[in-house]
C-alpha cells in the first residue's frame, strides 16, 4: 500500500471544566482517500484516571466512554461506506466544543498502514509507552519522599546500598539505628501491560531480599510500596496477587501506594 496522508486527533476527557485538567483517553484517525476511519479508546483501564481525578467515580467514566464508543462506531460505519464523507465527518467530530470529551487540534501523518499508525499513536499519547519503567518508579519515589517530608522524616531515610563487598542491593529509603539497618522502603511499579513482567519483577526482588538475608544484611523491617495494575481483568489480577505473594514471602510488608495511612504507620513507627 502506498503512503497516504491521515488526519488524527487525541480524545481528551475533561470531567472538571473549572480546573481545565484533562487526560488523553483515545485516538481517532481518518484517511478520506482510502475510506479509512479508525479509533482506539481507553475503555478497560480506569485506574490512571481515578488516580488523577481523585473524586471521579469510575462508573461515570465507563458510561461516558461507552457512549463515545457508540458514536464513533456510528461515524465509522458512515465514513467507510461513503468515502466522500470521511474528511467532513472527521472535521465535524473534532471541531472545538464545550463537552466532557474534547479533541486536540488535528495532526497529519503519512503512513502505508493506517491501522498500525493508529495503534502507535494510541500507545504514545494514551498509554505513554515513552514513559519508561524507571521514570514511573521515580514518580513513586517522589510520592514517598513527599510523605516523609510531611512527617519530618526525610532526614531519617536515605538512599543506600545494602550487602557486602560481593553482593549489594540499592534501596532509595533506608533508616538506620547506629550501624543497624532498621527499616527500608522500595517502591515497585507492578502496573505492567504483560503479566509475566509483574511476576518476574517480584521474583527478582524476592531473590534480592533472600540473598541479603543469607548474608545477614537484610533490613529488620522491609516495605514494598507497590502500584498495581490498572487492568481489572482476571489475568492481570491473578498475576498481581502472585507478585504480591512473592514479595510477602520474604517477610516484607507489601502496601499499595494508595494506602496512605498504612504507609504513614510504617514510616512513623
Amino acid at each position: 500500500m502506498k503512503r497516504v496522508a491521515c488526519q488524527y486527533a487525541i480524545l481528551r476527557y475533561m470531567p472538571y471544566v473549572e480546573t481545565s485538567e484533562f487526560a488523553n483517553v483515545g485516538i481517532v484517525l481518518a484517511a478520506g482517500n482510502v475510506a479509512y476511519f479508525g479509533f482506539q479508546l481507553q475503555d478497560k483501564r480506569y485506574k490512571r484516571l481515578t488516580d488523577f481525578f481523585k473524586d471521579l467515580d469510575s462508573r461515570t467514566y465507563k458510561t461516558a466512554i461507552q457512549a463515545m464508543k457508540n458514536e464513533l462506531t456510528r461515524i465509522q460505519q458512515l465514513a467507510t461506506s461513503q468515502t466522500a464523507l470521511t474528511d467532513g465527518l472527521f472535521q465535524e467530530l473534532t471541531r472545538p466544543r464545550e463537552a466532557l470529551f474534547r479533541f486536540s487540534d488535528p495532526g497529519v501523518v503519512l503512513t502505508d498502514d493506517p491501522a498500525k499508525t493508529l495503534t502507535e499513536l494510541y500507545e504514545h499519547y494514551v498509554e505513554h509507552r515513552f514513559v519508561t519503567l524507571q521514570y514511573r518508579e521515580t514518580v513513586l519515589e517522589k510520592r514517598i519522599k513527599t510523605l516523609l517530608h510531611q512527617f519530618d522524616l526525610a532526614d531519617r531515610y536515605k538512599s543506600a546500598k545494602l550487602g557486602d563487598d560481593e553482593y549489594q542491593v540499592a534501596l532509595p529509603f533506608v533508616a538506620r539505628q547506629g550501624e543497624q539497618v532498621c527499616k527500608a522502603i522500595k517502591p515497585l511499579d507492578l502496573n505492567q501491560r504483560e503479566t509475566i513482567k509483574m511476576v518476574e519483577k517480584a521474583g527478582q526482588w524476592q531473590f534480592r531480599m533472600n540473598e541479603l538475608a543469607r548474608r545477614g544484611k537484610k533490613p529488620r523491617q522491609m516495605l514494598f510500596a507497590v502500584d498495581g495494575p490498572g487492568n481489572q481483568d482476571t489475568q492481570h489480577t491473578h498475576a498481581y496477587l502472585r507478585a504480591v505473594d512473592l514479595l510477602a514471602e520474604t517477610g516484607a510488608e507489601v502496601i499499595t501506594m494508595a494506602e496512605i495511612e498504612r504507609l504513614a504507620e510504617f514510616v512513623i513507627a
